[in-house]
């Protein structure tokens, strides 16, 4: 007990010191960027002649960038091109396997780098500090998105297929062979009581008898403690309210 107590204690320093070195990158960063807006406003030399160089190549693209100068319907080919891969997939693989996956993740991640590229490009207005700050700003909070879904798209790639795995399970439950514990976690903040008491009968009408029901309150009500006692689940709070519903969550683990 003493150990798991302690080893708690060095995963939450270590997520502790996670956020505060976190914390300092984006300080650091919008720092940076804030005296470099700053000395392009005050119009430092050497920071307003690179925005005016970069101006230059957005005037600029490369070659491969630019628009064909060709008839229109020669610019729906590479769109055909990939819906007709797409639709092989399909077609040949109707159920997701590995190869159709980081084939259709590829293609993703390919056009997402081109989007990029066009962006960073040929589409920013630095040609003055105002245009700047805001084409530069909607740039950068774009390309958090386009991260978030990159970072998204990796994830996919190693997805494994546990459909037979979950078949053969379901069958040993039904049969008897297999009867784990499960337990059901409800955290609550500031809800009506009506809702939880439905959500706590509607989890009591699930159909299985190896189940306990967890009232995770995150505000403290002695209504919800006796809702809870009244219904016959477990009623479990903590001293206080950080990381909202993940902390919520985490006495229970602990136990």
């Amino acid at each position: 007990m003493i150990s798991q107590v302690d080893s708690q204690g060095v995963d939450r320093r270590r997520g502790v010191r996670r956020l505060r070195v976190a914390t300092l990158v984006l300080v650091g960063i919008f720092t940076l960027c804030a005296v470099i807006v700053t000395a392009w406003f005050t119009g430092e030399d050497r920071v307003s002649e690179i925005f005016a160089q970069i101006q230059v190549l957005q005037e600029n693209p490369p070659m491969w960038l630019a628009v064909p100068m060709v008839m229109g319907e020669y610019l729906l080919a590479p769109t055909v091109v990939l819906f007709l891969i797409v639709f092989i997939v399909t077609k040949i693989s109707p159920q997701p396997r590995v190869w159709a996956r980081r084939l259709v993740v590829g293609i993703l991640l390919i056009l997402t780098m081109r989007y990029i590229l066009w962006r960073s490009l040929s589409t920013l207005n630095v040609a003055d500090p105002l245009n700047g700050v805001f084409s530069l700003g909607l740039f950068f909070f774009e390309g958090l998105i386009l991260l978030s879904g990159t970072i998204q798209l990796f994830l996919m790639l190693n997805v494994s297929d546990r459909h037979s795995e979950a078949d053969q399970c379901s069958l040993s439950v039904i049969d008897g062979s297999f009867t784990p514990t499960v337990d059901i976690l409800i955290p609550t903040y500031n809800e009506p009581e009506f809702i939880l008491k439905r959500t706590i009968i509607g989890c009591q009408a699930l159909d299985y008898p190896f189940k306990k029901i967890y009232l995770l309150d995150d505000t403290k009500r002695p209504e919800t403690k006796k809702i809870a006692q009244n219904l016959g689940c477990e009623y479990i709070t903590r001293p206080n309210n950080n990381y909202a519903k993940a902390g919520n969550l985490q006495p229970i683990a602990s136990l």
